[in-house]
């Protein structure tokens, strides 16, 4: 497994594909799509077997203030684990990442662009909503992999 660190040449901007761990926005990993201010959201986080992690935490932004959530584990196998953190909706958009901790081998964090060995800012963090999804043509656009026509065909038909 490789991972980026920081470095003097721009590679250390985008994390290898390999880089293990995985969350990310589908209801798989947030259960809750749309939740209300004051809910509790489950966030999970799926970590390969083998990567050293043994504990995780989400790193969430509350007024401005950064807070850390314990993930639990939550199941797994040989291969992998799985944790949840209840990240509470304070705002109305709920800013967090994901910390990995691997005690005396240090740590990463996991963040909408990948794993990364160093600190990195917010701009990429995963967020929590309470805001209504776009209309159901838009929401079928998060997949563009399966997208045969350009996005200015799609807004003309509508």
């Amino acid at each position: 497994m490789s991972l980026m660190t920081g470095g003097g040449d721009l590679s250390n901007l985008v994390p290898v594909a390999d880089a293990g761990a995985h969350h990310d926005g589908s209801e798989l990993y947030v259960p809750a799509q749309t939740p209300q201010l004051g809910d509790v959201v489950p966030v999970r986080i799926r970590v390969p077997s083998g990567t050293g992690v043994g504990s995780v935490f989400v790193r969430v932004v509350r007024d401005a203030e950064p807070m850390f959530v314990a993930a639990v584990p939550d199941g797994g196998n040989d291969d992998e684990s799985c944790f949840t953190a209840e990240i509470p909706v304070h705002n109305p958009i709920t800013s967090y990442r994901i910390l990995l901790d691997r005690e005396s081998a240090g740590y990463s964090w996991l963040n909408g662009t990948g794993e990364y060995f160093r600190d990195i800012a917010d701009l990429h963090d995963f967020r929590l909503t309470t805001y209504p999804p776009g209309p159901e043509w838009a929401l079928g656009l998060r997949d563009l992999s399966g997208l045969s026509r350009s996005v200015c065909e799609i807004r003309s038909s509508h």
